[in-house]
């Protein structure tokens, strides 16, 4: 939605999404449709729903001679909902005490998450003549962790990661000619909370 004045345009709007997944993978060689043991650890199966709804609004403020000056807020907030049943090597047998991952069919562990960030943005365009001007940009973004990180033994996992953060600095300059236009630009981008995984297979440490 927006309202424009001779002030200037405000906008507000949101997005939403809604998915979901039945993702599985399994062991078997295509061409015989027999297991293969070069693949046994490749076997997994999992659910998973995810919802997302970003809110924002902004507003770009004219009235100021020469000057667009641009500024807005999102809030970005998400939820998943994950369910992974047993695969005898990803998570494990989650307490099945079968031999075998028909046996524990049905067997499942379940998580969800939830992350909220608020983005704020802002933008200034300065005209220095008909043909040239230059601007400013901030922002920021994010990116929530993947489910994987939920591909661990039994399932469990003691916290769970940030979404990852960028903010976002920019700058530049246009010129344009009746038939050539020139752009310079420069931006620097600083990512938080990056995410990074490892497994530990020293059993004689304690986080193993």
């Amino acid at each position: 939605l927006s309202q424009a004045s001779k002030f200037g345009v405000l906008r507000v709007g949101a997005w939403y999404e809604y998915t979901t997944t039945n993702r599985y993978q399994q062991n078997t060689d295509p061409r015989t449709w027999v297991d293969s043991p070069l693949l046994k650890n490749l076997r997994f199966h999992e659910y998973f729903k995810t919802n997302s709804a970003q809110p924002y609004v902004e507003y770009q403020l004219i009235a100021i001679p020469k000057w667009t000056l641009t500024a807005g807020v999102k809030s970005a907030l998400y939820t998943m909902d994950l369910t992974q049943l047993a695969d005898g090597k990803v998570v494990g047998n989650l307490g099945c005490t079968s031999t075998t991952i028909a046996g524990c069919a049905g067997i499942s562990a379940k998580h969800s998450a939830d992350y909220n960030n608020i983005l704020p943005s802002f933008e200034a365009n300065y005209r220095i003549a008909s043909n040239w001007s230059v601007y400013g940009q901030f922002g920021r973004g994010s990116e929530i962790p993947p489910s994987s990180i939920f591909d661990v033994t039994g399932a469990l996992v003691a916290v769970t990661p940030k979404p990852t953060v960028a903010t976002t600095f920019q700058g530049g300059a246009v010129f344009k000619l009746n038939h050539l236009s020139f752009d310079a630009d420069a931006y620097h981008i600083n990512f938080q909370n990056a995410y990074g995984s490892y497994s530990i297979t020293d059993t004689t440490k304690p986080d193993y």
